[in-house]
């Protein structure tokens, strides 16, 4: 699944008048999807402002007011009744402000959500929208997913699940490719349900290659290795029990090299010994090649 993927839902009911995206393009997080008829929400929202300015003005007089019976209070001009009266004026006053305060903010939210607006950054995988066509709140409206960072979830059986750290690399198989990936978190108990671990698995995406719910395979990997030589396993044949390899020696004729070997990775096997770095190994047309034929170096591979 992608690394984000997030459901769109109206917030409002209305005619949808415009839509501004495309199923499969991409979207910033705030970027408009669409927008139904806001007409009314629009006047809703100016007669909500003017609301606010007319409560705003009779709770400033209602201080004053207040003020002005507290200080003649003090000096015992106006009776207690007259006092509790200005100050009750005032109360209700304010109370009157704090609710027309809250009936603009809800205006105001009205008003924008006619605008569908992307709540995170990702294509639009799916779009639920048509000119003229009525929505109601609830309903879904777009689905968006990130998909230039996908994330894999799985789950490890408890003979292996000791093994597996936060970190370690992940070699993702998919149409004859490998996609690197790592391991981002590791469940401590099993997944309901099942007796497997769960383990959560990130990668590059970038070029989109790899699209949300497709079937893939992964090893994962608690070591790395550095400064060997490795090779395909494709590249590597048997004689009399000995493993070796083809190189082009520098008379651009193939040479026998017996190799031993090390840990398998993948589909990639380590050399760690009968190889030196820089050797040219022979990977394509092996199994017609015999040794000290001439051999044309076309892509100049070479042991890593």
């Amino acid at each position: 699944e992608g690394i984000t993927d997030v459901n769109l839902l109206s917030e409002t009911n209305g005619k949808v008048v415009e839509i501004y995206k495309n199923l499969g393009d991409w979207v910033n997080k705030g970027d408009a999807i669409g927008r139904v008829d806001n007409l009314d929400a629009e006047n809703q929202l100016k007669q909500a402002e003017a609301a606010l300015m007319a409560s705003e003005a009779n709770l400033e007089s209602a201080n004053i007011s207040f003020q002005v019976s507290q200080n003649l209070y003090e000096k015992e001009m106006i009776s207690e009744s007259e006092f509790l009266q200005s100050k009750s004026a005032q109360k209700n006053a304010q109370a009157g402000y704090n609710g027309q305060l809250a009936s603009l903010e809800r205006a105001r939210k009205n008003f924008e959500n006619s605008e569908f607006i992307a709540p995170v950054s990702g294509y639009i995988a799916e779009l639920n929208l048509e000119v003229g066509e009525m929505v109601s709140a609830g309903r879904q409206i777009a689905g968006i997913v990130n998909s230039k960072k996908l994330k894999i979830k799985t789950g490890v059986s408890e003979s292996d699940i000791s093994y597996v750290t936060k970190g370690d690399m992940v070699m993702i198989n998919y149409n004859g490719k490998q996609y690197k990936g790592k391991v981002t978190g590791v469940g401590i108990r099993p997944a309901s349900g099942s007796n497997n671990y769960p383990v959560e698995i990130v990668l590059e995406n970038p070029q989109k290659i790899l699209f949300p719910g497709m079937v893939i395979e992964g090893q994962i990997y608690s070591q790395t290795f550095e400064n060997v030589l490795y090779t395909s396993i494709e590249n590597l044949r048997e004689k009399y029990d000995q493993t070796f390899v083809y190189i082009i020696n520098n008379k651009n004729r193939a040479e026998i090299r017996t190799i031993t070997l090390g840990q398998k990775v993948a589909n990639n096997i380590i050399i760690t010994s009968g190889l030196e770095s820089g050797d040219r190994l022979v990977i394509d047309g092996i199994d017609s090649l015999t040794e000290n034929a001439l051999v044309e170096a076309r892509n100049g591979f070479s042991a890593k």
